[in-house]
């Protein structure tokens, strides 16, 4: 099936084959409709007399207007909308043609199935082309099940660019599973066949019903100060954890997985970080008991890792992710999950 659908994507002849049948098929359809099923036989003998005729222009006019030149499994709004345009200019020519000829309305194509029959070759036709962009994006999907299971937080125009591209392009191995949104008009909603999920307080139970690997954060506009709301429920997953960086690059139009990253420091601050000269302030913590709460967090993590750098006597921390031994049998909390809270202190 997959080689199929490759195939005709791939080859301008087929397609016109099947534009062909399609357009073929909505004008009988379209005539049957006008007299409830039941053909005279004048007409219906006149009218397959005219059909080829009307099957070329719709095949001429596609073809001017470049709608062979794209491949199906990308099939865009851009390119529904030159399809649209063609149809409707092919059915304007067959409609005035009817209409300033009697005798073809009169006995093989009325005005009415002129104008249906455009209507439905449209549709068809665009619908086969939205459902072989559909079967090869769910396809790449079922092909390969071993990918990372991705959580997107923000199902906003970024989010959606960022799914869109995880599907056309397998080498990144990821399969985007759901949005989480906080807007509630998004609830419920579907973007690029992903599910929004539910918001940021359902993040540890969606992830663990989804199996989820990785967290992406795709809000460019987002602040620090929601990144930090938003990272503790992210931290009880237990998964990676990465973002989509900047309005700038939104702008840019760089949005897309290759602009994902791992979440940084400045993140969580909202701005660059202060560069600290650490040793010239060593001497306020050199061989000094120092306690840390909260270090389980990615901030408090971050400063313990700092502060054993710079030598003091004791480093304690309180925190309640996995922890990992130092010298003299003290511990600094790092990013490895959830575990009963720990407490180390002088």
């Amino acid at each position: 099936m997959y080689r199929l659908r490759d195939l005709v994507s791939r080859n301008s002849w087929l397609k016109v084959v099947i534009d062909a049948f399609l357009i073929a098929l909505s004008y009988f359809v379209a005539l049957a409709i006008r007299f409830e099923f039941k053909i005279p036989s004048n007409y219906f003998s006149n009218f397959l007399l005219a059909l080829p005729w009307l099957v070329l222009l719709f095949l001429l006019i596609n073809y001017l207007m470049r709608i062979y030149s794209g491949r199906w499994k990308y099939a865009s709004f851009d390119e529904l909308v030159s399809l649209a345009s063609a149809c409707i200019v092919s059915t304007a020519i067959a409609l005035t043609t009817v209409m300033l000829f009697p005798k073809i309305r009169l006995v093989a194509v009325p005005i009415s199935v002129a104008v249906i029959g455009g209507v439905l070759s449209l549709f068809t036709m665009a619908f086969v082309r939205l459902q072989f962009r559909l079967l090869s994006e769910r396809g790449l999907r079922l092909r390969e099940p071993g990918r990372k299971r991705v959580l997107l937080i923000g199902a906003g125009e970024a989010g959606e660019m960022v799914a869109r591209d995880m599907m056309r392009h397998p080498k990144y191995d990821y399969n985007p599973v759901g949005f989480i949104d906080d807007d509630p008009a998004k609830r419920n909603m579907v973007v690029q066949g992903i599910p929004v999920l539910g918001g940021r307080e359902q993040i540890p139970r969606i992830s663990k019903d989804h199996q989820i690997d990785q967290i992406f954060i795709t809000v460019p506009s987002v602040t620090g100060e929601k990144i930090r709301e938003i990272l503790p429920y992210c931290e009880e997953t237990g998964a990676e954890i990465k973002i989509l960086p900047g309005m700038v690059l939104a702008m840019a139009g760089e949005v897309g997985v290759g602009a994902i990253r791992e979440l940084r420091l400045e993140d969580l601050l909202g701005r660059e970080p202060v560069e600290t000269d650490l040793a010239s302030i060593s001497a306020y913590t050199r061989g000094k008991v120092v306690l840390i709460t909260g270090a389980g967090g990615s901030i408090g993590s971050e400063l313990a890792r700092q502060l054993y750098g710079v030598g003091p006597g004791k480093l304690n921390t309180t925190g309640q992710r996995r922890v990992q031994p130092l010298r003299d049998g003290n511990r600094v909390g790092v990013p490895h999950g959830d575990v009963p809270r720990e407490s180390r202190c002088c």
